[in-house]
């Protein structure tokens, strides 16, 4: 008798143990997602809602995109500053490239007012794609056109089409 209640103490306790355990590890788990959710969408709000509204000013409805002014840039610049700590790497990286192109344009003494900066198109390309897929881990709607393996492809074959080599080639094809 002594030894069947201690076999139902024994279960008794393993279960208050594994239960307990288990509450634990989903919990945690829980409070990951929720955490890493806020974290995406303040980086949505903070930098990249800002930035695409600044990319798509320059936006012609006749001519598109043709990159971006100085001013405009460093408005970017500005936001990425800001929100240091939020940014990702690629962004990072692209805004370290636009602070070296104004400073070799500073060093050269030409005041250009003109849209030069990101004519390829691989910045607006970066942050359209990272901002969809921010809002499609957040729960937003977003354009589903914008991600994926076939997107990639793409803006792989228009910054292709766009270089000089490709275009020099071209023309010397038809030369002939």
């Amino acid at each position: 008798m002594k030894q069947l209640i201690q076999e139902e103490y024994v279960q008794i306790l393993l279960t208050v143990v594994l239960t307990s355990l288990l509450t634990y590890w989903l919990t945690s788990r829980h409070e990951w997602r929720q955490l890493s959710i806020e974290n995406r969408s303040n980086l949505i709000k903070e930098a990249y809602a800002p930035i695409m509204k600044i990319i798509l000013e320059e936006v012609s409805p006749l001519d598109g995109y043709e990159g971006l002014g100085e001013g405009q840039v460093n408005r970017i610049i500005k936001i990425a500053t800001e929100h240091e700590m939020l940014i990702d790497v690629g962004l990072s990286n692209h805004i370290w490239s636009f602070k070296e192109d104004i400073r070799i344009n500073s060093m050269s003494g030409v005041a250009i007012n003109y849209a030069e900066y990101d004519i390829d198109r691989r910045f607006l390309d970066y942050v359209e794609n990272e901002y969809h897929k921010l809002r499609k881990s957040v729960g937003l709607p977003y354009d589903k056109n914008s991600i994926g393996i076939r997107r990639k492809i793409k803006q792989i074959r228009h910054s292709v089409r766009r270089s000089k080599i490709y275009r020099w080639y071209r023309k010397r094809k038809y030369k002939r």
